[in-house]
């Protein structure tokens, strides 16, 4: 019991006062698939299960459920059901805890998921997975859930990176990616002519041939029952797919033979694209200029305005400049560029703590693994028990225990189940392979963080500066450094861990024992198969 006077001496006290008594837990679940096509199997229900699970054996009474479709992770701001949730946290103040299946399906931005789950933190919001349980109240396990929504990301690269490769390879083949023109329909993954097909020709040769405007050929259409919008009729214009050829981003300039029917001509496509060529075509766009990746990313400290970027002609020196009227904010690119490599370099992993790391991503990839292995287990289970089934009712029809119709009825769904299982099942093993690849793969990517920005063209440079500072970074004119208010948090550990280390290394170079913190116990090692 505390004495009248320790009562009144407590008000003196700093720091923010402990509260004992249990605080009433309230949070939401967040589930999703990639796409439409998976959106008939079990993954949507086995994530809601696990999450419910968790919400029950931590308490949590969970207050709302966003998601249960399909919304890709490529960008955070195209996913409404998650700037639903997000909203719904922001309204909700009583909200404490997101409980989601695993960390990837939360995001698979890297960075800018970071930042979002450090400004939920903020909040006093905590995001949980349930497959991949995490003590996000210390550094480590922070850092932790960082490098696995890292690896998220990485992997999705990874997806990406196959994905177009599989995309050129076919139009090098003459192939068409992508939805079909109007004009054209897919008939066993082949382009072939539609109904639309004889407007597509028309608007070609009225162009080509009478030179009218836009805006008439809109007219025409509308009389023939074809209402087109301009940006549509604009692009239908240009498109040489009504030629015959292909013609892609992917292809880097090149045009390529398709091995479809052209609608046109390639005189007609030209004729009609030179008399369109005449007619203005609104505004130019500038290309993004790799002389000054910073521009709309650094801000002036002053007035808080993000930096352009601009060519002094005279002097052929590049410069940054704040717009705002009366703001005095400009440096030459190269300095500037010199000062945010040096703040850069606070955060790049020191390369005497690899190793560290390296076992400290083991373990997380390890552990996820595990859980992907289970999912894999559990397919094939499904697999055994289905295979089951179609052998006894194979053997039932076979010996006149079922008739006809039942079987024709019931067989084909089964052959359908077991296809999708043995289609998970190969996703499955995709998961739990390259574990080696990811580890070395982020592991450079921490340790080289100014050489990579060094190389990379304007878009890396772009990915690399929102990874790390994923609410930009601002100068400091009067005292010519770089200030940052927001840092990523696996980069703002790396950070601490770097000036730890390199004090320790002043303090005492033989002692480091304190880093072994941050490494799990022998013996854990990588799956193999």
């Amino acid at each position: 019991m505390k004495t009248a006077k320790q009562n009144l001496l407590s008000q003196f006290a700093k720091g923010k006062k402990s509260n004992s008594t249990v605080t009433r837990r309230l949070g939401v679940i967040y589930t999703r698939v990639s796409s439409y096509e998976q959106l008939g199997n079990t993954s949507l229900d086995t994530q809601l299960r696990e999450c419910r699970a968790f919400a029950l054996r931590n308490e949590i009474k969970v207050e709302m459920e966003f998601g249960g479709t399909y919304e890709s992770a490529k960008s955070d701001d195209e996913r409404k059901e998650f700037k639903s949730m997000l909203t719904y946290l922001n309204r909700r103040r009583s909200i404490t805890d997101v409980i989601v299946y695993d960390l990837s399906r939360f995001s698979r931005t890297g960075g800018p998921a970071i930042a979002i789950i450090d400004r939920l933190r903020d909040k006093g919001i905590t995001v949980h997975a349930a497959t991949q349980p995490a003590d996000t109240d210390t550094a480590a396990g922070k850092m932790m859930q960082s490098m696995s929504l890292i690896y998220s990301h990485i992997d999705n690269q990874m997806k990406r990176e196959r994905t177009i490769a599989g995309m050129i390879a076919k139009m090098r083949q003459g192939g068409y990616c992508g939805r079909a023109p109007h004009g054209y329909k897919f008939e066993n993954k082949v382009l072939v002519p539609d109904k639309k097909a004889i407007h597509i020709k028309n608007i070609f040769k009225w162009k080509a041939r009478e030179g009218i405007s836009n805006e008439e050929i809109r007219v025409r259409l509308r009389k023939r029952g074809w209402s087109i919008s301009k940006q549509t009729l604009s692009f239908v214009l240009q498109n040489p797919t009504y030629c015959g050829l292909i013609s892609h981003s992917l292809l880097e300039g090149e045009i390529l033979p398709g091995n479809w029917k052209p609608l046109i001509t390639q005189d007609l496509f030209l004729k009609a694209n030179d008399v369109k060529h005449h007619i203005p075509r609104g505004y130019k766009v500038s290309p993004d200029n790799i002389e000054v990746p910073l521009k709309r990313f650094m801000k002036c400290i002053k007035c808080g305005q993000k930096l352009r970027g601009y060519h002094a002609k005279a002097r052929g020196i590049w410069y940054y400049k704040c717009c705002t009227v009366g703001c005095s904010c400009n440096k030459r690119a190269d300095d500037l560029h010199e000062l945010f490599r040096a703040e850069l370099r606070k955060y790049a992993l020191p390369n005497a703590l690899i190793d560290v790391v390296k076992q400290a991503l083991e373990a997380l990839l390890v552990e996820h693994e595990d859980s992907q292995f289970a999912e894999l287990e559990s397919l094939q289970r499904s697999l055994v028990e289905l295979d089951k089934k179609i052998n006894r009712i194979e053997e039932r029809f076979m010996w006149e225990e079922i008739p006809a119709e039942l079987y024709k009825k019931h067989r084909p769904k089964l052959d359908e189940d077991r296809t999708r299982i043995l289609l998970e099942i190969e996703s499955a093993k995709n998961k739990v392979s390259n574990i080696e690849s990811f580890i070395a793969e982020g592991v450079d990517f921490a340790a080289n963080l100014p050489v990579l920005w060094d190389k990379g063209d304007f878009k890396d440079k772009q990915r690399i500066q929102k990874m790390v500072f994923p609410e930009g970074i601002h100068f400091d004119k009067e005292n010519d450094n770089c200030r940052t208010f927001l840092v990523s948090e696996v980069f703002r550990v790396f950070g601490s861990l770097k000036a730890n280390f390199e004090q320790k290394k002043l303090d005492n170079p033989e002692d480091f024992s304190e880093l072994s913190n941050w490494a799990p116990p022998l013996g854990l090692e990588p799956r193999t198969y």
